[in-house]
Formats: C-alpha cells, structure tokens, sequence
C-alpha cells in the first residue's frame, strides 16, 4: 500500500522512469507490459505519445540486441500482452488509437 501511495503521488514521474525502461533494457518484456496494463489508469497522454513512439522504434528493428522480443522467452505470449495493452490504450486514448492500430 505504501509504494502505491508514492506511485500515485508521482504519478507522472512514475509513468516516465516506466516507459523508459521500454527504451533502456529489452529483458522483462512480460513484467513490463503487465505493469503496464497496472499502471494504465495514472498513465497521461503524454506518457502514452512516449510510449508509442519507443514501440514504433523498437518493434521493427531487425538486429537482436535492439528488438524489442529478442530477449524473450515466449515472444508470442508477449506480442499478445502487447496487443491487449494497445487495445487498452485505444479505449482510453482515442485519439492515439490510429498510431496504436498501425502497431
């Protein structure tokens, strides 16, 4: 209940260190996508054009140490979890769903 006091009261300093790490390290794709979909109601437009904006980078990228699912273990399950947090994402941001269903 604690650190989830301090999540919300940093909401945005949550939200960005979050989708940073997206960018900073591949590994714990799984454990990141459901914290994600935790964290998805603190999540602001912002956060969510960021956000964006490393997948498109991330997703196509054919080298292995860049992609996105390189580093996991089952990168169907993941791609699934991704899909499902997109959706997520274009119910909560309709403006961004374009961006979200070109993923």
């Amino acid at each position: 209940m604690r650190f989830e006091e301090q999540l919300f009261q940093h909401a945005n300093r949550a939200i960005d260190a979050h989708v940073q790490s997206y960018q900073q390290n591949q590994k714990f794709l799984k454990a990141k996508l459901h914290l994600s979909k935790t964290l998805l109601p603190i999540f602001n437009f912002n956060g969510v054009k960021d956000y964006l904006t490393i997948l498109q980078q991330k997703i196509p990228d054919p080298s292995i140490e860049n992609n996105l699912f390189s580093h996991s273990a089952n990168p169907l399950l993941n791609m699934c979890l991704m899909y499902e947090f997109l959706f997520l994402l274009t119910k909560r941001f309709f403006s961004l769903s374009y961006q979200c269903r070109t993923l």
